[in-house]
């Protein structure tokens, strides 16, 4: 019953569409849509009213049935152990939530430790080619001094010996 009746209503439908999409004169649109509304007026006299209200009543005492037959103490029961599971499951979650942060505080603590262990090494390596510069440069100045010392020494013994040469020609210029 209830095909036939989606099948009437399409149909109308369709029709209307086509007439109405369709270009046409106004008069062969009026003549067409009223043969349609005819054709509707012959199906709508075809359908038992009869068949319809027992089809409906028959839906509504499905309805009936259901409600009256509806356990809520079972679906009370069943809804709170899905409740009680999706807990179980939240809690779970948390736990493995709570384990992976704690995880993660212990390896960030590892690597704080280790990056210290690391910069500890790293300063007094600094600090042992620091001496061992330092240790280098007071070297290289004290022999730069003993250098000079030898140099300054070696000049003062020219400076001497030219001054006792210029001093001695003069002497013997005087002299003569």
């Amino acid at each position: 019953m209830k095909k036939r009746n989606a099948f009437f209503l399409g149909a109308l439908v369709g029709a209307a569409a086509v007439a109405l999409f369709t270009p046409k004169s106004g008069q062969e649109m009026q003549k067409e849509l009223l043969q349609k509304l005819e054709d509707l007026q012959s199906k709508i006299k075809d359908i038992e009213v009869d068949e319809v209200k027992a089809a409906f009543t028959a839906k509504l005492d499905d309805v009936k049935d259901v409600i009256n037959n509806f356990d809520w103490e079972t679906s009370k029961a069943e809804l709170e152990v899905k409740v009680n599971e999706v807990k179980a499951k939240l809690n779970e979650m948390m736990a493995r939530l709570d384990e992976a942060k704690d995880n993660i505080k212990d390896q960030a603590e590892l690597a704080q430790e280790d990056l210290e262990e690391n910069f500890t090494i790293v300063i007094d390596t600094v600090k042992e080619h620091a001496k061992d510069i330092a240790e280098d440069v007071k070297t290289r100045v004290s022999n730069v001094s003993d250098d000079a010392k030898v140099i300054a020494s070696d000049v003062a013994d020219e400076v001497k010996k030219a001054t006792s040469d210029v001093v001695d020609i003069a002497m013997k210029k005087e002299d003569k």
